[in-house]
């Protein structure tokens, strides 16, 4: 069945050392890499490549010391709960925040705990140079094949379908996958239907039966603060005022530098049970496909929103949006002047001709207000469903 997956599976075991070397004979491989990993762990990888057979091996030695060196970088604490939740394999299904940074403290997080890591879900809109898809396919990432056309659509959908239920239920590897196409720029996380049809057509039973192999354990992240929430705010705006506005490559290449490297302060992974027993209870209604889809996307939803691990920055913007005290006795006055302080700052990083500061800093306010609305209602729904 390997072969059937050559164009998006992950570089294998038998591949490494080729890749090996022409990554590390790459002169801007070595500059990217110089700029997240300290210079001597950069010349141990160079000395000892020959020696790593495996990329556990590799990922263990290399990869793990230098996201400890990014976290210093980023002045990020990285947070998690729920990890006796874990039961590998699984389909981490989450909310996306952040192009790189997501799935790579994912890692961290896993390895922190014992488990090995998971295989990455990456678009290949993001593999903008032969390097990058190097990088990233040695590091377990498979490829999910973006901005095709409606005729090439079924056969990548059957594709990518069939590598996730054989990496999970075969390889037994877990997998971490976005809940949806692309990261919410308003952080109104909600998980798309098409995306769980997609998950359901390799099986050959009913949609619940082909999603329950997959173990899908929803995962929640929070960010206290986004270093790309300026250029989420920047392509809102763009997308309001040209219906026809498409992000560049280019576009790509630079969130995905600003999201590495700058500063997040803090990001929590929370690891919620895997809904198998749920979708019993889905099937047992014998709903319509269509419907059991929408419930099994609501409840991954909640599990995801009950799950968010909620800041001051939270819940500032909150009582800012509604011009109200809601959540007064979570911050001081002055953590509330700090935190506008910082919209506005956020708001002069926008590089556009004519920004919309008022509709800019509306949408950075969501987009640190939502979270919290979401996890209201999801919290509503446990106490009303106890």
């Amino acid at each position: 069945m390997q072969n059937n997956f050559d164009d998006i599976h992950p570089y294998l075991n038998s591949e490494i050392q080729v890749v090996f070397r022409q990554l590390l004979g790459n002169d801007e491989v070595l500059t990217g890499a110089s700029a997240v990993m300290p210079i001597a762990l950069i010349d141990d990888l160079k000395r000892n490549y020959e020696q790593i057979s495996d990329i556990d091996t590799f990922q263990e030695r290399y990869m793990y010391p230098m996201l400890e060196n990014l976290k210093k970088i980023k002045k990020t604490e990285i947070t998690f709960s729920g990890t006796d939740n874990i039961s590998q394999p699984a389909l981490f299904l989450s909310n996306h925040r952040d192009i790189l940074t997501d799935s790579a403290f994912l890692q961290y997080v896993l390895v922190k705990n014992g488990l090995r890591t998971s295989e990455i879900a990456i678009g290949n809109n993001l593999m903008v140079k032969p390097w990058i898809a190097a990088a990233m396919r040695i590091n377990k990432s498979f490829v999910v094949r973006r901005n095709i056309t409606k005729g090439e659509q079924l056969s990548a959908f059957l594709e990518l379908s069939g590598y996730i239920a054989y990496a999970i239920t075969c390889k037994n590897e877990s997998i971490w996958l976005a809940h949806r196409e692309g990261r919410a720029k308003d952080s109104d996380d909600r998980t798309q239907v098409s995306l769980l049809k997609m998950l359901a057509l390799s099986g050959e039973g009913s949609f619940i039966e082909n999603i329950k192999r997959l173990n899908i354990q929803p995962l929640s992240i929070s960010y206290e603060y986004d270093a790309c929430d300026y250029l989420k705010a920047k392509e809102l705006q763009q997308k309001r005022d040209d219906e026809a506005f498409t992000k560049s490559s280019m576009d790509d290449v630079v969130s995905m530098q600003v999201g590495a490297l700058g500063v997040a302060s803090e990001i929590h992974y929370a690891f919620t049970p895997c809904i198998n027993s749920k979708l019993d209870e889905i099937s047992a209604l014998h709903l319509p496909r269509n419907r059991e889809v929408e419930m099994v996307a609501s409840l991954i939803d909640r599990q995801i929103h009950g799950a968010y691990k909620i800041y001051r920055s939270n819940y500032i913007a909150f009582d800012m949006l509604e011009s109200g005290n809601s959540f007064r006795k979570f911050y001081s006055s002055e953590e509330k002047i700090n935190f506008a302080n910082y919209i506005d700052s956020r708001i002069s990083k926008i590089d556009l001709v004519d920004v919309d500061i008022e509709f800019c800093r509306r949408t950075l306010l969501e987009m640190y207000a939502n979270p919290l609305r979401n996890k209201m209602v999801a919290d509503r729904y446990y106490q009303d469903n106890q």
